[in-house]
């Protein structure tokens, strides 16, 4: 597959999963950010600063998305798969086999994280090759392996296509972005000019917070789907196995 067409593919699958899914994806999605939302971070720091307390909401937020929200990513990637295999999308399957690889998916992300740490506090230059190399990760340990034995997959088949894998991953991320990019522009926009002046945020500050941060995490699971299909791809192609259509 070329670049074009993983994007193309990408965007099939993602789009053709999604009217299913979707009803899923956002009550995963709602209920972490209803979770944030909920906290009284000022009240339960009333001592740090505003800023500081902002930061802490935002690491609580993308704890909680890696921690609980990887439940999605793993469930559209699996989706993903059934589609491009012609085969029924069923929310049930998906999410059932999310949650049975939660856990391995947990452990091998934090056995990548260490790896990389160590190598990038080694040098950096190690750290960046192989954090390509384990650019398959999510989907390798989707379709079932984990912990050494998911990194030496996405390794394999990383390997000898380590330049194209990471102009294929940057482009990927771009599109992700692109697709992020109208509720990261309405936040913006409503914290710039709308939203009250108060360090007390209203009701409507909140609730436009929640649906833009929602819309954000579902439109980032095109990302792991895309990978998905590059993923496939690459595997048809390295194992002479029959491509994903």
């Amino acid at each position: 597959m070329t670049l074009g067409e993983i994007l193309a593919t990408g965007f099939r699958a993602f789009f053709g999963m999604l009217p299913k899914m979707l009803l899923g994806f956002l009550l995963i999605y709602g209920a972490l950010n209803l979770i944030v939302a909920l906290v009284p971070f000022e009240d339960l720091f009333p001592t740090m600063d505003e800023l500081r307390v902002a930061r802490l909401e935002t690491k609580f937020s993308q704890a909680l998305d890696r921690f609980f929200g990887c439940v999605a990513v793993i469930a559209s990637v699996l989706a993903a798969g059934h589609f491009l295999a012609g085969l029924p999308v069923s929310p049930r399957h998906a999410f059932r086999g999310a949650v049975s690889r939660w856990w391995p998916m947990i452990w091998t992300g934090l056995l990548a994280g260490l790896v990389l740490l160590g190598l990038t506090l080694l040098l950096i230059v190690p750290g960046i090759i192989w954090f390509v190399y384990y650019a398959f990760l999510v989907p390798v340990v989707a379709f079932g392996l984990t912990g050494t034995e998911a990194l030496a997959e996405s390794k394999r088949l990383v390997k000898g296509n380590w330049w194209r894998t990471a102009g294929c991953g940057f482009v990927i991320g771009l599109v992700g972005f692109a697709l992020m990019a109208p509720g990261l522009i309405l936040q913006t926009v409503y914290y710039a000019f709308l939203a009250s002046d108060s360090w007390e945020p209203t009701l409507l500050d909140k609730i436009v917070d929640y649906l833009t941060s929602v819309y954000i995490d579902i439109a980032y699971l095109f990302i792991p789907v895309a990978t998905a299909v590059f993923f496939l791809n690459r595997r048809s192609v390295v194992d002479g196995a029959a491509p994903a259509p």
